[in-house]
């Protein structure tokens, strides 16, 4: 199965992706932990990045999903 282009994935795909990039970067920011404070630093930074985004995509995605339960139940309530 082909890999979806990022724009043309659902808020909690993208979630799961930037959490994924957010573990992975601070896992190899550990390396850097003691002997290159910038560097490490640097990592922190766009692993802290990567989980806001990934924290915001998930909000997005379940607005989404209340927005439509809200329509299957007026959809309901409207059919009895």
């Amino acid at each position: 199965m082909p890999e979806k282009d990022y724009a043309d994935m659902r808020p909690t795909e993208k979630a799961r992706l930037m959490f994924m990039a957010a573990e992975t970067t601070s896992r190899m920011a550990r390396t850097f932990a003691n002997t290159n404070d910038s560097m490490y630093r640097t990592m922190m930074a766009d692993s802290q990045n990567a989980l806001a985004t990934g924290l915001s995509d998930m909000a997005t995605g379940i607005r989404a999903t209340y927005i439509l339960l809200a329509q299957v139940k007026r959809s309901l309530d409207q059919a009895r």
